[in-house]
């Protein structure tokens, strides 16, 4: 991970707190609750246990949570993120400053750990040192969740073109099915699942191509929610989640 990249990537102001309207983030907001409730949680006055979202910048997606845990903690390298999301959030979500290979959490003490938007900046070894965090964090039948750039998807293709992602990303990392299951399992995390997220998660085409660049994404959008439960066809999404248990 060129970590001076990253951070300078992310210094823009933009990234303090783009909202959850646009299109993109609902279908992202959409996905997370259905996530959730496979994975067994429920929203609920009552909601009890921590969750931990890890590299969530301005807490785009950390609202979600709030819906399903008593107590969220967002960990991001960011200073400035962790205290405005404090200034914005108060007691609903707390904002600590911290690595994602050395979370501040206790041990055994978070009933989940979700991460989106942090996979694709982690090579191999970074990839190890989170998920070796978050085994250690979870409570025992604890779940993680993390979004990753299928190593197949459009997503994938048109970075290896020049274009797309790759043309505004400063360092991305594109995983496939298999080493995301292989990095989970050797970190202890069980019953790993790999399920489609977004299939089309940027628009794609310009000039004489738009037309038929709109009609591919409608069809592909139209069609993710019935197909991103089947474990197969994840590595097509663009960007697809990982469930795994502790």
């Amino acid at each position: 991970m060129d970590d001076d990249a990253v951070k300078a990537y992310f210094a823009a102001d933009s990234f303090l707190w783009p909202d959850s309207s646009d299109e993109l983030s609902q279908r992202y907001v959409r996905c997370l609750h259905w996530l959730l409730g496979g994975a067994g949680f429920s929203p609920a006055a009552s909601s009890t246990g921590l969750a931990v979202d890890v590299g969530s910048g301005g807490g785009r997606y950390t609202q979600v949570l709030t819906e399903y845990f008593s107590e969220v903690v967002v960990i991001d390298g960011e200073e400035r993120y962790c205290a405005a999301g404090n200034e914005r959030f108060g007691p609903r979500i707390r904002f600590d400053c911290g690595d994602a290979r050395a979370l501040p959490i206790a041990s055994e003490s978070a009933s989940l750990v979700m991460s989106i938007g942090l996979a694709e900046y982690l090579g191999s070894a970074q990839l190890a040192g989170f998920l070796a965090e978050t085994m250690r964090v979870l409570v025992p039948g604890g779940i993680a969740v993390s979004r990753f750039w299928s190593a197949c998807g459009a997503g994938s293709v048109m970075a290896h073109l020049g274009r797309g992602v790759a043309s505004e990303y400063p360092v991305l990392h594109f995983h496939s099915r298999r080493q995301i299951e292989r990095a989970c399992n050797l970190a202890g995390l069980r019953e790993v699942r790999t399920l489609g997220g977004l299939s089309v998660a940027r628009r794609y085409g310009d000039g004489r191509w738009s037309i038929w660049a709109d009609t591919l994404r409608g069809f592909a959008i139209a069609s993710e929610i019935r197909l991103r439960r089947y474990q197969w066809l994840a590595p097509v999404f663009d960007t697809a989640f990982f469930v795994a248990t502790k």
